[in-house]
């Protein structure tokens, strides 16, 4: 691969020849829009091919000028009709090459004797090419339009004959190729319909997720605006995403502004048995949390009422009852306040501060610590808010994740992938089946990587490994030898390159999955309708036995009614 290119991103782009053959007008933006407008111009080149060499087989074999010279302007009509759809109005095209097809159909070229040969030939091609270039209800009109010609065409070719007959093939043709049209419009609408309800059901969750985010920051704004020092302890507190860090960061920040002897905070357990001391800002309090220091709910102490009755608790002296009067840790507790960290009245920890000193507690301290422990009761249930959201994200990301890697994975094992990969060496293109140099490191970490030569031959140059990536996701690589002086430009047009790539693959993987499906539930509705055009038991059996072993290909199908019911 060159570089220094004018314009290299045009030429990375995926599909090289193919892209540039058949890659629709610019202006046509619509995915499926796209898809069909693609579609239309590669059957009409075919188209045009399959002409040509049909004029020269008739020239060389019969000297046939008549029928050469049609075949000719044909194929010289489906050139002008995969001109036309490479441009904006790109059915135009189809419409083109649909009538000429038609014409060609009804003419009497060979007398009135060939005219349902001619029909044959040229109107299976049409009703087929209509379906995939024509809109449902142009689709209708054609398909009326041309039995009814088919109906009336006696009346221009007196000798013709098989009016009847070739209506009994064309009618049940244009019903299966409408409904064909109709089914597969569909699905292509539920799988939209689908796409848009998850988007906007995530839409949904990031809006009330942001809601909630918002309301939780505006109440810590405006409860900060009564205190100062209260303001410094929330907001130094809000900028934890951890629950363990922002509760050790809270009891340090309240020890050195209030100067307690002791705080800490407890954590009700999910039974809402205990008071589990997880944060403290001293290290006798650390050493409690390490040999497991819990309090019941509901026992005599401060700690243990208030996780009982949601309310604060004080004791201005030290006495028998306080929760830590014979506690070894913390010999010079005195005065001892419990205050309840609640978030929508539901109690989900303890702000438990001690003090060396009897009868320090205010009432101004009492209203200061609540509005301190409802700050931190709401900070607490903001992290864990984002931490579920984060976790919930990981997992959706988790989940996307599986599914393309197992869709991939199921393509690869279908077998519809004949080849796992190319190269192109500047001469010729080959298929290869074993990971490049660098492929499985890049798909092992899903990073780029870059690796200069070692010294060795060709030490010049840089091999760049960009992995394929579907939701966060490798499903493959591509590796690209740079000369000496590439330029970054071009290891960001690699990029888009690859990224672009990715959506194309994913786009016609999931086209490849529609049609499996629809031929399936063609195969079904097949074996459906000869079952059910059976009457007798003996010719049901007989019917299902074939029909499936027909559907199956070369597998083996046995039914049998089990006499000993």
């Amino acid at each position: 691969m060159k570089t220094g290119l004018t314009n290299p991103t045009a030429e990375l782009e995926p599909g090289g020849l193919w892209q540039r053959l058949f890659e629709p007008h610019l202006s046509v933006t619509d995915i499926g829009q796209r898809r069909q407008a693609r579609l239309i111009a590669v059957i009409a080149l075919i188209l045009a091919g399959t002409h040509i060499i049909g004029a020269l087989a008739a020239y060389m074999t019969e000297g046939d000028i008549r029928s050469t010279l049609i075949l000719i302007a044909l194929a010289a009509s489906c050139v002008v009709g995969y001109s036309l759809a490479r441009r904006p109005r790109y059915r135009n095209g189809g419409y083109l090459i649909v009538w000429l097809l038609t014409v060609s159909g009804f003419a009497n070229f060979s007398g009135a004797a060939s005219l349902s040969y001619s029909l044959y030939v040229y109107m299976v091609i049409a009703f087929v090419f209509a379906g995939l270039s024509f809109p449902f209800r142009y689709m209708v009109f054609y398909v009326v339009f041309c039995n009814a010609a088919i109906g009336f065409l006696h009346l221009i070719h007196p000798g013709y004959a098989n009016a009847g007959f070739d209506l009994a093939v064309f009618i049940p043709l244009g019903t299966l190729v409408l409904t064909s049209m109709k089914y597969r419009d569909n699905v292509e609408r539920d799988r939209v319909k689908e796409v848009l309800k998850i988007n906007q059901n995530l839409e949904e969750a990031k809006s009330a997720l942001e809601q909630r985010v918002e309301e939780r920051t505006r109440q810590l704004e405006n409860q900060s605006l009564r205190l100062r020092v209260v303001a410094e302890i929330a907001r130094d507190a809000a900028t934890a995403r951890d629950v363990s860090d922002l509760l050790e960061r809270g009891a340090q920040l309240i020890q050195e502004r209030f100067g307690f002897y002791q705080t800490g905070i407890f954590l009700l357990d999910n039974n809402h048995e205990y008071a589990v001391l997880t944060a403290s800002s001293t290290e006798a309090g650390r050493q409690m949390i390490a040999n497991g220091y819990k309090i019941g709910v509901g026992e005599t102490n401060l700690v243990g009422r208030a996780a009982a009755t949601g309310e604060p608790q004080v004791s201005l002296e030290s006495r028998p009852d306080a929760a830590d009067a014979t506690n070894p840790f913390l010999p010079n507790a005195r005065s001892e306040m419990a205050l309840p960290l609640k978030v929508e009245n539901r109690t989900v920890g303890i702000l438990n501060v001690q003090s060396g000193q009897s009868q320090v507690f205010t009432d101004e301290d009492m209203n200061i610590m609540r509005i301190l422990a409802d700050q931190l009761a709401i900070a607490i249930e903001r992290t864990r808010l984002f931490q579920q959201a984060e976790d919930r994200l990981k997992e959706l990301q988790q989940a996307y994740g599986r599914v393309t890697r197992e869709a991939w994975k199921s393509l690869a094992e279908s077998g519809l992938l004949k080849n796992a990969g190319y190269r192109f060496d500047n001469v010729r293109i080959q298929p290869i089946n074993t990971a490049p140099e660098l492929g499985e490191e890049v798909m092992q970490t899903g990073k780029m990587t870059l690796r200069t030569g070692d010294g060795r031959e060709r030490s010049n140059q840089t091999q760049a490994a960009i992995p394929i990536k579907l939701r966060g996701q490798p499903i493959g690589v591509v590796t690209v030898k740079l000369k000496e002086g590439y330029r970054a430009q071009t290891i960001a047009a690699l990029e888009q390159a690859v990224e672009r790539l990715a959506a194309s693959l994913e786009s016609a993987r999931l086209f490849e999955e529609a049609r499996l499906r629809a031929d399936r539930e063609q195969a079904i509705s097949h074996v459906t309708s000869a079952i059910s055009a059976a009457g007798e038991f003996d010719a049901i059996l007989r019917t299902t036995v074939e029909e499936i072993g027909k559907s199956l290909g070369d597998s083996e199908v046995s039914i049998q009614i089990s006499g000993e019911l």
